[in-house]
């Protein structure tokens, strides 16, 4: 495959997440070790990623989406554009730039409706209530960022 670094080369930014997408193995390692006479037992080499802002949760390690503490069921595809955004507040990804890391590959005439019905699904999940705030933005024309609404002071 492409070296961790290529996503920079092609669209000029740097991207801490870009391994995690294209690597089909686990995100974190844990050791395991076995004592004569107990259980398995597995612990955690590495703290996990995890995100707070308000009433939402996010864990990239366990693929947690919580909102209100009730659980998200977020398709696989859904997740990991979610964790894209998640990861990069506020930086606008085009469609271009999702369908590569997220599909790993080349942007074509239907990956734009493809990745628009992927984020509304997310909305709609995400929206419990009217309270809940729009994390997702749209970038008209161009793509989507995730956004960390302000508080009404």
């Amino acid at each position: 495959g492409r070296p961790n670094f290529w996503i920079t080369r092609k669209f000029g930014v740097p991207l801490t997440t870009f391994p995690f997408f294209k690597s089909k193995e686990l995100w974190r390692t844990d050791s395991v070790s076995i004592h004569s006479g107990s259980a398995l037992q597995v612990t955690s080499m590495l703290p996990l990623t995890e995100i707070r802002e308000g009433d939402l949760y996010f864990c990239l390690e366990e693929r947690t989406v919580r909102v209100c503490g009730q659980e998200i069921e977020l398709t696989a595809k859904e997740f990991d554009i979610f964790a894209l955004l998640i990861l990069n507040p506020r930086r606008v990804f085009t469609y271009e730039m999702i369908m590569d890391i997220v599909w790993n590959e080349p942007y074509n005439a239907y990956s734009r409706k493809t990745i628009i019905n992927h984020i509304s699904n997310i909305r709609r999940k995400l929206k419990l209530h009217s309270e809940i705030p729009d994390y997702i933005k749209s970038v008209y024309g161009v793509g989507y960022k995730f956004d960390i609404p302000h508080t009404k002071e």
